[in-house]
């Protein structure tokens, strides 16, 4: 969140890029992105307990994210596989959030869909990284 507030304050009126009045609205859907990004992080870090197989399987999950999120081909004119992939990226829905809100300057309320599909992978990573923990200590328990 921090690199977000340093981004739009400090980098975008230094670079002259232009903000809006849709900016402080946005670093909701900036803390959003965040947050489900670090669940799916310690979702995947509680799934496997070596490091190394943590850290190949986010990167095998994430390398694909600018090719299949809209960001350099439209997600309409992928494949119906590579269109379905698109939405298991949370950076998919950040990015059309950031399109809607920043670039073309629309209301906060067009921002809510992909806001709520970030807070789903939030969800997504809490409910199955608080099940494995349950489910291992009820296993040390026994």
């Amino acid at each position: 969140m921090i690199v977000a507030i340093f981004i739009f304050s400090v980098v975008h009126p230094l670079l002259g890029i232009p903000s809006s009045e849709s900016t402080l609205p946005f670093l909701w859907v900036a803390l959003a992105f965040v947050m489900a990004n670090a669940m799916l992080g310690i979702m995947i870090s509680t799934i496997f307990k070596n490091e190394a197989i943590a850290m190949d399987v986010s990167f095998v999950y994430n390398s694909p994210a600018f090719v299949f999120s809209g960001f350099t081909f439209p997600i309409m004119a992928m494949p119906a596989f590579n269109a379905w992939y698109a939405q298991l990226i949370p950076y998919t829905h950040f990015l059309n959030a950031f399109i809607k809100g920043m670039e073309m300057n629309t209301p906060f309320s067009f921002l809510i869909q992909p806001t709520v599909n970030l807070l789903v992978f939030f969800l997504v990573g809490y409910v199955i990284t608080v099940s494995i923990f349950m489910f291992r200590n009820k296993k040390v328990a026994v």
